[in-house]
């Protein structure tokens, strides 16, 4: 397939030998929802080696509609993952975010709701943000063990109920361990 021609929210992995491995996105013929595809290159400084696949990643069946603004990473034992916007409104009981993940980068599977609209905050309080779209993970010094997610977030207020800003949301620490003395 040839080069995109549209906004394709490209989202790649560059791995270590220098290929690369990542996700785009078009859309359906009639324009009713997102959906992603597989580009890999073998050389991500060549652009005349790039395959953008149009093959859709994912059935119908297994997504809830139009996935976008993915983000993809590897983990430390060398599998894939990428996070979704699922282009729905949400909030404290509906999908904001997606998550899949890949074995070895070229078969995914969906797993499903990873985040929604809720924010809770340290003082007890929450709010439901009716937008929560473009996430981003934040990784600790190792590079690949997430700390913080990060969105783009809409209240739903201000002029036109157009006011955005980016949002940070810590992720759960991993429990330490615990030596008891005695």
């Amino acid at each position: 397939m040839e080069k995109p021609e549209m906004d394709t929210n490209f989202a790649p992995v560059i791995l270590p030998n220098g290929s690369l491995l990542g996700l785009w996105r078009d859309h359906h013929p009639g324009g009713h929802h997102s959906t992603p595809h597989l580009v890999t290159a073998t050389d991500w400084r060549l652009p005349e080696t790039y395959r953008w696949s149009d093959k859709e990643l994912f059935s119908d069946k297994t997504v809830p509609g139009g996935i976008e603004d993915m983000f993809v990473w590897q983990d430390r034992r060398g599998n894939f993952h990428a996070l979704f916007h699922v282009m729905y409104d949400c909030g404290e009981h509906s999908p904001c975010g997606g998550h899949a993940f890949s074995v070895d980068g070229w078969k995914w599977m969906w797993g499903g709701t990873c985040y929604n609209g809720t924010v809770r905050y340290d003082d007890g309080s929450t709010f439901d943000f009716p937008y929560v779209e473009r996430p981003h993970l934040i990784f600790d010094r190792d590079g690949v063990t997430p700390v913080a997610l990060t969105n783009g977030v809409k209240p739903g207020w201000g002029i036109d109920g157009d006011q955005s800003f980016t949002l940070l949301r810590p992720l759960k620490a991993p429990q330490q361990e615990v030596h008891a003395r005695g």
